[in-house]
C-alpha cells in the first residue's frame, strides 16, 4: 500500500509504531532521528517523536525506513540519508562505511540476527 499525502504518512508511521513488536522498527527509527539531530524526548518509557511537527521531507523519510523495515532495505535508506558523506561503492558494488563511535554505540543498541 503507497501512502501519497504526508498527513497519510504520519498515521501510517504512527500505527506501525503502535502496533509494533520488533525492535528493528524502533532501533532503526531512533538511529535515524539521532543521526539528523530530529528534536525528540527520550526517558526509561520510550522515545517521543513528534510526527505532526516534522517537515514534509522527514516524513517522507521515516516513512521510507519503516516501509523498508518491512522489505528489508533499511541499511540503503541509513547510508543513503547519512550525513557526513563517509560512503564509498567499492569496484564490486558493495558499500564501505566508515562509523563514528557514536554510530557504533547506537548499533549496539540494535539486536542482531
Amino acid at each position: 500500500m503507497t501512502h501519497n499525502s504526508v498527513s497519510d504518512k504520519r498515521l501510517y508511521i504512527y500505527n506501525q509504531m503502535a502496533k509494533n513488536d520488533d525492535d528493528r522498527l524502533s532501533n532503526n527509527l531512533l538511529f535515524y532521528v539521532r543521526r539528523n539531530d530530529i528534536p525528540h524526548s527520550l526517558n526509561k518509557n520510550g522515545c517521543f517523536l513528534n510526527l505532526s511537527t516534522l517537515e514534509e521531507e522527514i516524513v517522507n523519510d521515516i516513512y521510507e525506513l519503516v516501509v523498508g523495515i518491512e522489505t528489508y532495505e533499511v541499511i540503503e535508506l541509513l547510508v543513503e540519508y547519512s550525513s557526513d558523506g563517509s560512503v564509498d561503492e567499492d569496484s564490486d558494488g558493495s558499500l564501505e562505511i566508515e562509523l563514528s563511535t557514536r554510530d557504533i554505540e547506537l548499533l549496539s543498541y540494535t539486536k542482531m540476527i
